[in-house]
């Protein structure tokens, strides 16, 4: 009994590229030892970028809670009521959660050093609106769009720091970048009631 005979693989060529360094996207090393390669960078730059990363997540986190001591003076301040005013903090969060969905994937296509400095730049320039704002509208589109800039944090620094630690060195950057941040939420309404009650919420 004949066997059927196992289906013929087409004979249109692949195009695939043999050598490596033709490869626009592939990034490469010259050796292990290659200086250049993040994994031989010394502790004490790799820690120096895993810190003000750190850094970076509380400020933002910090922003996002530093208002709720504020909210009467701003509902006072510009007529609105308690919960208009709480939405101050809550849409903040809200776009800092979907943010990340947008600049992660630019990141990989544009490169993480210019989104990440047009972001922070965004972030800044749309808090310092919202200090300036005069209506209830223009406050709500202030935070939105600070947040938008403000979860380029999240969505950067973890790729960035496995960039610079070999996995088994992960673990101890990987917790104080988690950590640090963490403090924000807490520090924030602290800081915020000091500054609001000495200068203002603007």
């Amino acid at each position: 009994m004949e066997k059927p005979s196992a289906p013929e693989l087409s004979e249109a060529p692949i195009h695939t590229d043999p050598d490596p360094a033709n490869d626009e996207l592939l990034v490469n090393w010259n050796g292990i030892d290659d200086p250049d390669c993040p994994f031989n960078w010394t502790l004490s730059k790799r820690w120096g970028i895993t810190l003000p990363c750190s850094m970076g997540g509380m400020v933002t986190l910090m922003s996002a809670s530093m208002l709720a001591p504020a909210l009467g003076n701003i509902g006072d301040d510009l007529s609105i009521s308690e919960s208009e005013a709480n939405m101050v903090v809550s849409i903040f969060v809200l776009a800092f959660a979907f943010g990340p969905m947008v600049l992660a994937p630019l990141a990989e296509v544009f490169g993480r050093r210019w989104v990440w400095i047009l972001s922070s730049t965004w972030y800044l320039l749309w808090n310092t609106v919202c200090g300036f704002s005069q209506t209830r509208g223009l406050l709500l589109a202030g935070r939105i769009l600070s947040g938008l800039g403000a979860s380029a944090e999240y969505a950067i620094s973890t790729p960035v720091l496995g960039d610079c630690w070999p996995a088994e060195q992960r673990g101890h950057s990987f917790a104080i970048a988690t950590f640090v941040p963490l403090l924000g939420p807490a520090i924030g309404p602290i800081l915020g009631g000091i500054i609001t009650t000495k200068i203002g919420w603007r």
